[in-house]
C-alpha cells in the first residue's frame, strides 16, 4: 500500500496531473496527509512554500514526521488531527489495517478503532498566517463530503485551487453532488475516474476570477 500510495502522490502525481502547477511561494494545505508522501515532496521542491498537513492516524503521523526529518524538510507544519464536518473528538477506524485505508465516514463495525482530536475545514484554515489556502489536497476516505458540504460559503471563498480524491459509495453523497455543490460557489469543476474503481477517482477545483 505504501508504494501504491507514493506511485499516487509521487510518480503519477494524480493530485496535479489536472490541476494548476504548484507555484513556490504558495500556502498548500494537506487533509489527510498519511505517510506525508504529497506534503513532504511539495515542501521540498516548493521551499518558499508553507505546507500544513493534518494525518489523525497515530502511526502515520510519527512516519510523517520521521519523513520530514530525513528529507530535511523545514517549510512543513504537520498536526496530528482529523479535519471533519464538526470539531471535538471522533473515531477513527482501520478498516483493513493497511497504511492509508482508515476513515471517519461509513466506518465497518469491525475495524479497529481510535479516538482522535477533530477540527473543521474552517478551524484548519485558521492555521494558516492569512487564513487562506492557494492549492488545498484532500484524501480522507469519504470524509471529504462532510468536510466540504459544510464549509460556509466564506471558508470556502478562502480556497483558490482543490484537488481532491472523491469516494463513492461510503456515505449518501456522491462525487457528481459535491461538482454542483463547488460551482455553486464560484469554482470550476473538473472530475477524472479511476481507471480500475468505478467508486474512485479525482476532482479538481478552481476558483473563477470575477
Amino acid at each position: 500500500m505504501e508504494i501504491w500510495i507514493l506511485k499516487e502522490s509521487a510518480l503519477d502525481r494524480d493530485y496535479e496531473r489536472d490541476a494548476v502547477a504548484i507555484e513556490d511561494g504558495w500556502t498548500v494545505m494537506d487533509i489527510g496527509a498519511g505517510l506525508g508522501d504529497f506534503a513532504v515532496r511539495v515542501a521540498r521542491e516548493r521551499p518558499a512554500s508553507r505546507v500544513y498537513a493534518f494525518e489523525p492516524q497515530p502511526d502515520s503521523f510519527a512516519l510523517m514526521q520521521e519523513n520530514t526529518r530525513m528529507n530535511g524538510v523545514s517549510n512543513l507544519s504537520a498536526f496530528p488531527e482529523a479535519v471533519s464536518g464538526q470539531a471535538g473528538t471522533l473515531s477513527l477506524f482501520t478498516v483493513t489495517g493497511l497504511s492509508g485505508q482508515h476513515r471517519t465516514s461509513g466506518a465497518r463495525e469491525d475495524g479497529a478503532e481510535v479516538t482522535v482530536p477533530a477540527i473543521t475545514l474552517q478551524g484548519a484554515l485558521e492555521r494558516l498566517p492569512d487564513r487562506r489556502c492557494d492549492f488545498l489536497k484532500v484524501d480522507c476516505e469519504g470524509a471529504e463530503y462532510e468536510i466540504l458540504l459544510g464549509a460556509s460559503p466564506e471558508t470556502l471563498g478562502r480556497i483558490r485551487h482543490l484537488a481532491l480524491e472523491y469516494h463513492d459509495g461510503i456515505t449518501a453523497h456522491r462525487h457528481e453532488e459535491l461538482a454542483v455543490f463547488l460551482e455553486r460557489n464560484g469554482f470550476s469543476v473538473r472530475t477524472r475516474p479511476s481507471p480500475a474503481y468505478h467508486d474512485l477517482g479525482f476532482l479538481f477545483a478552481s476558483r473563477r476570477s470575477g
